[in-house]
C-alpha cells in the first residue's frame, strides 16, 4: 500500500527536536537499526515514546507489556521510566531485531526490568501476567483486534492501551482498504463503541490511541 503523508514534515520534525527523548543509549539503538536494517523507519519515533514515558510516569504504571518490541526504542524509553520494582514484558518473534534490542538494552541500568518473551505475540500474549498496569501494542496489524481482546482482560481498572499505527498511512481513510487497514479500522470503531473504556486518538506520526479501561 502506497503511505500517504499525514503530517507535515516540518512540522513533525520541529515536533521531534522539541521532545525531551531521546537519550546517549537510544541514538545507539536508532544508528544500529538504521545500519543493520533497511527499515528503520518502524522505530517508534521520539514522540510516541516521549508520550510513552510520560503515561508510565504520571499513572504510576508498575507492570507494563510491549507487543512488538522491534528493536527496542519504545523498550529503552519504557523501561526508563518504570520504578525500581517495575516490570516490562516484551515480546518478539523476529531474531535480528531481538539481538539488536538486546544488545543495547543490557547497558542500561534498567535492564533488570526487563523480561522478553521470545516468540510469536499470538501464542505468547497468553503468558503474560494479570494485573498489567498498561500495554503498548505494536506488533502484526492483522492481530490486533486478538491482541486487545487478551490484554483488556489481564488489565487493571485505569490501565491503559496504546495502540500505534491506528491510521495504518492514511489507509483507514481510503475507500478500496487493504486487508490490514480494514482490521484497523474495524477495531477502531470497536473501541470507540467499547463501554469498558475511554478512548483519544492522536494525530501522532501515524496514529495512536490511548484507551483507558473504566473502573
Amino acid at each position: 500500500m502506497k503511505k500517504t503523508t499525514l503530517i507535515n514534515p516540518e512540522i513533525e520534525a520541529y515536533a521531534e527536536k522539541h521532545s525531551s527523548w531521546p537519550n546517549q543509549r537510544s541514538e545507539s539503538i536508532v544508528y544500529d537499526t538504521t545500519t543493520d536494517l533497511a527499515y528503520a523507519d518502524m522505530l517508534s519515533g521520539n514522540q510516541v515514546t516521549g508520550l510513552l514515558r510520560t503515561l508510565i510516569s504520571v499513572s504510576g504504571a508498575k507492570v507494563v507489556a510491549e507487543i512488538g518490541m522491534f528493536t527496542g526504542f519504545a523498550t529503552l524509553a519504557m523501561l526508563e521510566s518504570l520504578p525500581e520494582n517495575g516490570k516490562l514484558y516484551a515480546i518478539e518473534m523476529n531474531s535480528r531485531y531481538a539481538e539488536i534490542a538486546l544488545r543495547n538494552l543490557e547497558i542500561s541500568p534498567s535492564f533488570h526490568k526487563l523480561e522478553l518473551l521470545f516468540g510469536s505475540a499470538r501464542e505468547r500474549i497468553n503468558e503474560l501476567p494479570n494485573g498489567l498496569d498498561l500495554v503498548f501494542l505494536d506488533a502484526d496489524k492483522d492481530y490486533y483486534p486478538h491482541y486487545y481482546d487478551v490484554v483488556m482482560e489481564k488489565l487493571n481498572p485505569n490501565g491503559l492501551i496504546v495502540l500505534d499505527n491506528v491510521f495504518w498511512h492514511g489507509g483507514v481513510l481510503k475507500a478500496d482498504k487493504d486487508r490490514k487497514s480494514t482490521t484497523i479500522d474495524a477495531l477502531n470503531a470497536r473501541i470507540q463503541s467499547d463501554e469498558r473504556v475511554e478512548n483519544v486518538m492522536l494525530t501522532v506520526r501515524d496514529g495512536i490511541s490511548v484507551v483507558r479501561k473504566l473502573p
